[in-house]
């Protein structure tokens, strides 16, 4: 925070404190989460998998999502469901959690996110050469995965085959962030409920957030990555929001909860 002196022929001088200008996006996550402190998410390096696979998905939580109890690794709303549905498509596939805080901390946790992406990737790009990726995210953390995107090396972004976004905040706000490769955006899947303010520019539905647990739209990334890690790629969908659902069920409950009591 800067302090401006100014000074007046009338008031002598008189000092005005400059509040730093909010981006787009620290504007919207205040709108959604306000005062709330996410705390960090405890990382568990047990849950990092070793050695080669044919697939590997990596998974950047909710914000503040925990670990499901039934030995989830992924987060127990949203990547632990996803990888589920993955796993149960195609075999020689496994899950990678995202090692970052996940907490409300956002452009900080972006930054650690974004690493270990990019690392885990080169890391295992020289490990195993024939292992290939997919990276998927969802709420605030969708951001790691846009970050780590538009700054995915040259020599690593033909390995990362599909991207799946859900709520990503870089939908309402593009210029907060680095443009996405061409090769990427042509392997890239947004899903964005109508209303959720969250992604969809009329921001006017918090708890059209809570969507993305549900079987539609978990299917629809799941079949996504599982089309491009099997060589039938789909379309990229890109900057829409949709409904998945009767517009009679998809607009109940349009307030401001946070729903399931996920902090995304």
């Amino acid at each position: 925070m800067r302090t401006l002196t100014i000074s007046t022929l009338v008031m002598g001088t008189v000092s005005v404190v400059l509040q730093p200008q909010q981006t787009c996006t620290q504007k919207l996550m205040k709108t959604m989460v306000g005062n709330m402190v996410i705390p960090p998410v405890p990382m568990i390096p047990s849950n990092i998998p070793t050695g080669c696979s044919d697939f590997e998905v990596l998974i950047a939580r909710g914000g503040g999502e925990p670990d499901g109890s039934n030995n989830g690794k992924f987060g127990m709303y949203f990547g632990d469901s996803l990888m589920a549905n993955i796993t149960a498509m195609i075999s020689g596939a496994r899950g990678y959690p995202v090692q970052f805080p996940a907490s409300t901390e956002f452009d900080k946790d972006g930054v650690i996110g974004r690493d270990d992406i990019i690392n885990s990737i080169r890391k295992q790009s020289a490990a195993c050469p024939n292992q290939k990726y997919a990276l998927a995210g969802i709420s605030n953390d969708a951001i790691v995965i846009h970050i780590a995107a538009a700054a995915m090396p040259a020599e690593l972004a033909p390995k990362v085959l599909a991207i799946v976004q859900y709520g990503n905040p870089a939908m309402a706000c593009p210029e907060d962030f680095g443009k996405i490769p061409d090769l990427l955006m042509a392997r890239w899947q947004e899903n964005c409920s109508k209303g959720d303010n969250t992604c969809d520019k009329t921001r006017n539905c918090h708890d059209r957030h809570m969507d993305y647990m549900k079987p539609l739209w978990m299917e629809r990334g799941a079949k996504f990555i599982v089309e491009a890690f099997e060589g039938t790629p789909m379309g990229a969908e890109f900057g829409k929001a949709l409904l998945l659902e009767p517009p009679e069920i998809a607009i109940q409950n349009c307030g401001t909860g946070h729903g399931m009591g996920m902090d995304m």
